[in-house]
C-alpha cells in the first residue's frame, strides 16, 4: 500500500499496475504473514471488468488460467500458493471466507 491508500485501494491499484485489469472486489480472501521479512499480504477475492487484461508496467506477461492449467512449481511465492489453494478448496465446498496463514 502507499501512503494514503486502504488495503483496497492498494488492492486495485496493483491489479493495474501487474495486469492492466480493472476488478470489482468481492472481499478480503487472505492475510499471510512473512514473520522472518517481516512482511503481511492481503489478497482480495474479485471480479474481472469486461474480461479485459494485460501486461502491466510491473510484469512481462499476464495470462488466466484454468485450475487444471495452474503451473504450481513455477509459483514464486508461499502467500499465492496458499491463496490458491484456498480460493479453489472454497470453491469447491461453497463457501467463500477469509483465511489466515504463515510462513
Amino acid at each position: 500500500m502507499e501512503i494514503g491508500e486502504t488495503a483496497e485501494e492498494g488492492a486495485l491499484r496493483e491489479v493495474w499496475e501487474e495486469a492492466e485489469a480493472k476488478i470489482n472486489l468481492w472481499g478480503l480472501h487472505t492475510v499471510f504473514t512473512f514473520t522472518r521479512f517481516a512482511h503481511v499480504y492481503v489478497q482480495f477475492l474479485g471480479e474481472l471488468v469486461d474480461g479485459r487484461f494485460g501486461v502491466g508496467e510491473e510484469s512481462t506477461e499476464t495470462r488466466l488460467f484454468t485450475e487444471e492449467e495452474i503451473p504450481w512449481g513455477e509459483i514464486a511465492f508461499e502467500s499465492s500458493i496458499f491463496a490458491l489453494e484456498k480460493y479453489f478448496k472454497d470453491r469447491k465446498n461453497g463457501v467463500r471466507q477469509a483465511h489466515i496463514g504463515s510462513y
